[in-house]
């Protein structure tokens, strides 16, 4: 057979003799993006916009834009409901906006109350 793999050592039992299927390297190896698993690099991706200054992106900040595509995407793509996906993004985006416009470092506000206690014990 042309190109086909030989395998070194004993056959296994169950193996065909002379019989060997070329397989392509996709299906072997992990998917990586940017060198990294799929998963980490998109979790990181969106961790990494939630710090840094306040950028806006369409009107929204950074974080909370970057985040809301991510969720967007994920229900879109990977639920396969892509009218879900946008209406999730448009509605996501237009609060973020929303809410930037009422206070533009919003974002930093709620990450504040969340790790401030509501009262301070005497």
């Amino acid at each position: 057979m042309a190109g086909a793999v030989e395998q070194s050592g004993p056959m296994p039992d169950y193996a065909v003799p002379g019989y060997a299927v070329l397989v392509h390297r996709a299906l072997t190896e992990p998917i990586l993006l940017g060198g990294a698993p799929r998963a980490i690099a998109i979790m990181n991706g969106t961790l990494a916009g939630a710090v840094g200054e306040p950028i806006l992106l369409g009107g929204a900040p950074r974080a909370i834009a970057i985040m809301n595509g991510t969720l967007a995407g994920a229900v879109g793509l990977g639920l396969r409901l892509w009218l879900v996906g946008i209406a999730f993004w448009a509605i996501g985006h237009v609060a973020a906006v929303w809410a930037a416009k009422r206070d533009p470092l919003f974002v930093d506000v709620v990450r504040r109350h969340l790790r401030i206690p509501a009262h301070l014990t005497v």
